[in-house]
């Protein structure tokens, strides 16, 4: 979806009637915090939307940047940052050419930018993660399954093409399927959640 499209979005709907807003963090990123899987450290969220996720990170401690390529998006991440006390670096600009150093960063997620990606995108956005994620840092994904009961919308993933997908700079720690939070309704239809490291000897 380009630019505009998503900011149109963002401008035509609130975000309580988001169909992925759940008002907090999903479990799978807050289990890697809780759990101590992942430690306070300089973390970027890709495709942050209203911010949830980058003002749950911050407020855990770490020292978080975000970016999305909608400013509506933004305005609302900021609003909520303001409002909780948490300090985010918010950037606008796309997941295909990062306004960040080379290894900047221990740790990058992503919840439904990659999975609404063409075909033809996905490689430059694991080649932008892998240029900012220091060796040795973790990613963690998210992306519609191909369990999904979906005739349109974003791309949904196969097992092994999400595995292809990623291989060469990450070596996958974790991929199993949940059922993603929605807007207090019902689970929404279930997604990977990939957790991978990046690897030292990938250049």
């Amino acid at each position: 979806m380009p630019p505009w499209t998503w900011n149109a979005f963002y401008r035509a709907t609130s975000t309580q009637d988001l169909p992925w807003h759940s008002g907090s963090a999903e479990p799978e990123l807050m289990d890697l915090v809780r759990y101590g899987r992942l430690k306070p450290c300089r973390a970027l969220d890709v495709g942050c939307g209203q911010g949830t996720e980058a003002v749950f990170l911050a407020l855990a401690r770490f020292k978080v940047s975000a970016i999305d390529i909608a400013p509506r998006a933004l305005a609302r991440a900021k609003k909520l940052a303001k409002l909780l006390g948490a300090k985010v670096d918010f950037r606008l600009g796309s997941a295909l050419s990062l306004p960040f150093r080379a290894r900047e960063f221990a740790f990058v997620t992503d919840r439904g930018c990659f999975h609404s990606l063409g075909e033809e995108e996905r490689p430059q956005w694991v080649a932008e993660i892998a240029r900012v994620l220091r060796p040795g840092g973790t990613l963690l994904l998210r992306t519609f399954s191909d369990k999904a009961n979906r005739q349109a919308g974003p791309h949904c993933f196969a097992r092994k093409e999400l595995l292809d997908a990623v291989k060469g700079p990450f070596r996958v720690t974790s991929l199993k399927m949940y059922p993603a939070l929605g807007n207090g309704g019902p689970p929404m239809e279930p997604l990977w959640a990939l957790v991978a490291t990046r690897v030292t000897s990938f250049q």
